[in-house]
């Protein structure tokens, strides 16, 4: 779907590239120019400036958070600074929205109550390329068939990263933040991403999910945690304070390696991982010795 961009064009009595267009024109406030506002296709950008000045889109208004309330493509030109610590950062009302960060960052006071990018409640929503830092509470909240791509979410109060079923997580990084680093809902999937240091689970997926090829160290609880029936490959879960792998029914797992795990023991192989189907013989790791 394609968004259709506000673009005011001014001329003054002189300018003759626009004279053909003069009919088109309004006086301007000083009634020295005319100004023609028209529409054109592409990715309408958003930085400190528009977000203090409002008016990004239709209901957005002065100030955070900036209110994305169309589908189509947007991206960051600047760093957003939320120093306000009880609101977002920015606000998603509207299915079918790409947020390219651009690399730049969402930064938060540390404090309060605010979510650096929330769009729950709606549907097909990607955010890629930047950060997420410091934000009172989660850093992203996105709900079901979404994507989160190339995102550092660090320090945060709540989680990092958190989505809705149906939703990829990939190539991302949620460390440091008080909750857990990354937290899905049903049937998703979070692949190549990193998650340490996290207050509770470095990562936590509900039913029917997939955890692949991730890197989950020294968390408060566990390195990585399922619901039922998912599927755990390749990855590596050390130093955590509880169980590297805690696994519900009917989850299988193989190829990952668990060492230095839970506090109470770490060099037993029955501290690594709990419940959960190893698929294969001998195909995890538990410390220095294969799985049991």
């Amino acid at each position: 779907m394609t968004l259709l961009i506000p673009v005011t064009v001014y001329a003054d009595d002189n300018d003759d590239k626009y004279s053909k267009y003069k009919k088109y024109f309004k006086k301007d406030d000083d009634d020295k120019h005319y100004k023609y506002k028209y529409y054109k296709s592409g990715v309408v950008e958003i930085n400190q400036w528009k977000a203090l000045k409002g008016r990004v889109t239709k209901s957005d208004g002065k100030g955070f958070p900036v209110t994305l309330d169309s589908s189509g493509s947007y991206k960051l030109t600047s760093n957003l600074t939320i120093t306000d610590g009880a609101v977002d950062g920015i606000d998603i009302t509207a299915d079918n929205v790409t947020l390219n960060l651009n690399g730049f960052a969402i930064i938060g006071s540390a404090s309060g109550t605010g979510i650096g990018i929330s769009a729950f409640g709606q549907s097909n929503v990607n955010v890629f390329n930047g950060s997420v830092l410091s934000m009172g509470s989660h850093g992203i909240v996105l709900d079901i068939a979404s994507t989160v791509d190339r995102v550092n979410a660090l320090d945060n109060g709540g989680d990092g990263i958190v989505t809705q079923g149906g939703s990829r997580v990939t190539n991302s990084t949620a460390s440091r933040n008080f909750g857990n680093g990354i937290n899905t809902g049903i049937g998703c999937q979070v692949e190549n991403s990193i998650a340490n240091r996290n207050g509770v689970d470095g990562i936590t997926v509900g039913l029917r999910s997939s955890v692949l090829y991730n890197t989950a160290n020294f968390n408060e609880n566990d390195g990585i945690e399922t619901a039922q029936r998912c599927l755990v490959v390749g990855n590596a879960a050390s130093e955590n304070e509880r169980l590297g792998l805690r696994l519900d029914t009917g989850t299988g797992y193989r190829e990952n390696v668990l060492s230095s795990n839970n506090d109470e023991n770490p060099n037993s192989d029955l501290r690594q991982v709990r419940f959960g189907i190893q698929i294969g013989n001998r195909s995890n790791i538990c410390g220095a010795t294969y799985c049991p």
